[in-house]
Formats: C-alpha cells, structure tokens, sequence
C-alpha cells in the first residue's frame, strides 16, 4: 500500500512539475519577457521616395508592419515578415513626407515616425557626422553625445567607422555586448527607428569573417564597395574601404566612385566618407608615409569636385586647410576628421597641413544652404569648439573665409586664395 502511495505521489509531482514547464512555456511564447528579444526598429536606408526599415530578432516571430500618412488611422500598406532578420522594404513614397509606421507581433509593439528625403533641389538641412564611438568598457560618452543630436534637429547622420570592437567572442551576435551596447543601446530611445545613420566600414566593423558578415546582414544596402545618395541638391558617396595604402585604393573602387558621381552630374555640393583619414593628426604617425596614397585621393576628390571629405579612425577632431593636389589646383578639398564618439583618445600632433586640431570626444554638425555649408563640432558638454564655412558662388567656385590655400606638392607651401584659378 505504501509503494502505491509513494507512487501515487510521485506522479502527482511529475504531473505537476510538467504543467508548471508547459505554462512556462506557453507565457514565454506569447509573452517573451527578458532584455534584447528584438533589436530596432532602425532605418537602414532612406531616400526621397525609399526606405528600408529593419528589426532583429533573437527567436523567429511572426511580425506586421503597418504604415501609415500623418494624421490618418488607415494604413497605406501592411507588410508581413517571418524569422529571425526582419526587412520592410517601402517604395513609391512622397519625397520630403512624413510617414508613421508599428511593428506589432509576440514581443514587439512599437510606433516611428520618419521623414523621407527631400528630392533632388534645393532644401536646407542639418545633418550629424561622428564616428568611432565603441568602447570595450562602457558607452557612456557615446551616450552623452547621442543625448544631444535630437537638439541640432538632424535629418539624418553620417558614421565614419568602428561601430564595434569587432574582435571579442560574440562580436557576430546582434544581442552580444558589442552589437547591442556598442552599435544600439547608446541612441536615444526612438532614434534608430526615426533618423537614418549612413554608415562607412571601420577596420574594427570587418577585422574579422563573423564582424563582416553580421554588419553586412543588419546593414546590406551600406555594404557595397562603395554607395551613394543624394539628399536635396547635395551627393553623398561613402568609400567601403580601409585605406592604409595606395594599394588598398584599387580600380575597382576608383572605378565605382568615378560610377557614382556620373549620376548625378548637377549635384550642388558633394561630400565623401571612409574610415582612414589621408591626413594624419596622430602624434605616432607620419605624414609623408603614405604620400602616394594621399595624393591619388586628393587629385580624384580634386577631379571629380568634392566640396569635403569626413573621416574617422583618428579619435580626435581634425581639419585640414582646403587643399591642392599636385595634379589639379582647381578644386579644393577639404577633409574633416571626426573619429571622438567614444573610444580613448589619441595624442595629437600638429601638422601644417591642419588648420584645426583638438583632443577631443564630439560630433559634428553640418547645415547646408545653396551657397553656404558650415560646419560645428561640439564636445561632450554640447559646447563649440569649432566652426568654419564653406561658401560657394552662382557658378560654383568655392571661398573659405579666414582659411588659406594650401598645397600637397612636394614643397608643401600654402597659397594665398586669390591666386588660385577659376573653378572648372
């Protein structure tokens, strides 16, 4: 009779150790609770009449994707997605519009709001660049940084490289410590799904197969050897590549750049991105060591007519003087290192090429007109710690108030701004 009783009991326990799992079970499927089960929404794209949004899953889900115009209850399209990596691809959008869209599914109810790109003429802008802002202890100043974006009311942002450390054990997982506390967590809440971040490769974002293939999964339409896009009258071409040589600028890329620009001929200004700067301010580098490199950069920026060039990889704010090349004294460039988003300091050097430098966390802040672009970096205080401006005349020649001329020949020697030729 005991042996009954015991047994009795212990399939009771059994029985309801099981029901006690299965409601488990059943609460963590339609009611997943825990941190990092998704990650997004952000915007991985954006254009006048475009967007690609994008949300990350750590399980498969089922989620729909509602969009809607201001104002309105009633969706202009619903779009349903399955998995793990979730992309809601829009097009036949209204340029310079903004649109309301919710991800709904198990374990995500979100709402965004975005404005689409104004078409290619003239609008005023603001837009954000900075860059190398991983950390491998805490993103604190990323996030102080970030905290002050929305304030300068940006339409979108550039990131000139290392969104990771790329070198730890889940640097391939999007809900490990670098994708998620480096890449996402220091936005603002809502910023990722609100403001698109154009972003370039850092040697850090690729350093390994696992780092390459997760940036080129959650960012596919920023991982081509080299993108671009218009946003108003202004050409933005971002340069996938890491430049430590003149061998690392390959025809390929040569070619695709040259592609780029041929596509927009009437674009008002132009601007590059990539990661290493050509124009060194760190104390342990040398100027003259990749002069081959530098010169070919310059004399193609110079050729095809951009107006500037914004790096990373440096973690310190840089501007050079507007600068010739040996091959074409026509067209200026100037080129802006903004790599002070988190990462430690590097020790500066000056350099007569440079006009600016300063050791410092920041990020810049670009407003664009028709005939003017300046450009302010603010430090981790949101405080100015520098401001120039580029203006450009009706046909298109360019002037740099308080800023001389200066030349990469050989005998580097600076030249006074009247003496230049005339604008092709």
């Amino acid at each position: 009779m005991s042996n009954y009783s015991d047994r009795k009991i212990i399939s009771g326990t059994i029985l309801a150790l099981l029901l006690v799992i299965g409601l488990i079970l059943i609460v963590a499927y339609f009611f997943p609770t825990g941190k990092n089960i998704f990650t997004g929404p952000y915007i991985e794209w954006m254009g006048p009449s475009k967007a690609v949004i994008m949300m990350l899953g750590k399980a498969d889900r089922n989620l729909e994707f509602s969009l809607y115009a201001k104002g309105e209850k009633k969706p202009l399209r619903k779009i349903k997605s399955s998995g793990k990596v979730h992309t809601f691809r829009l097009d036949s959008l209204s340029p310079d519009t903004e649109y309301i869209y919710s991800i709904k599914g198990r374990g995500v109810n979100v709402s965004c709001q975005f404005r689409t790109a104004p078409s290619i003429e003239h609008k005023d802008f603001t837009f954000i660049v900075y860059g190398d802002s991983r950390s491998r202890r805490n993103t604190e100043i990323y996030s102080r940084l970030a905290s002050y974006f929305k304030g300068h009311i940006p339409a979108f942002a550039l990131h000139t490289g290392n969104i990771l450390i790329g070198d730890t054990e889940n640097s391939g997982d999007f809900f490990g410590f670098d994708w998620h506390e480096n890449a996402f967590k220091p936005l603002p809440p809502g910023t990722l799904g609100s403001m698109p971040i154009f972003r370039t490769k850092g040697k850090h974002d690729v350093c390994s197969q696992d780092t390459e293939k997760a940036f080129s999964m959650a960012f596919p339409s920023l991982s081509k050897t080299v993108y671009s896009f218009m946003w108003g009258n202004v050409h933005f071409v971002c340069l996938n590549g890491v430049f430590n040589s003149l061998g690392d600028y390959t025809q390929e890329i040569r070619n695709a750049l040259y592609d780029e620009i041929r596509k927009y001929p009437n674009a008002r200004w132009r601007t590059a991105f990539f990661h290493v700067p050509p124009y060194s301010a760190v104390k342990s580098s040398s100027p003259a060591e990749n002069h081959e490199l530098n010169e070919k950069l310059l004399e193609d920026f110079s050729n095809l007519k951009i107006d500037i060039v914004f790096n990373g990889g440096e973690h310190l704010y840089a501007r050079t003087k507007p600068l010739i090349s040996e091959g074409n004294t026509l067209n200026p460039v100037q080129f802006i290192t903004s790599g002070g988003g988190g990462a430690k300091l590097d020790d500066i050097e000056k350099r007569p090429y440079l006009a600016k430098i300063i050791k410092s966390h920041h990020f810049c802040v670009v407003d664009v007109t028709y005939n003017l672009l300046t450009v302010q970096a603010f430090n981790s205080n949101n405080s100015l710690i520098d401001k120039f401006k580029i203006r450009k005349d009706d046909a298109g020649k360019n002037s740099y108030a308080g800023s001389e001329i200066f030349s990469m020949r050989k005998k580097q020697k600076s030249i006074p701004e009247n003496k230049l030729p005339e604008r092709e």
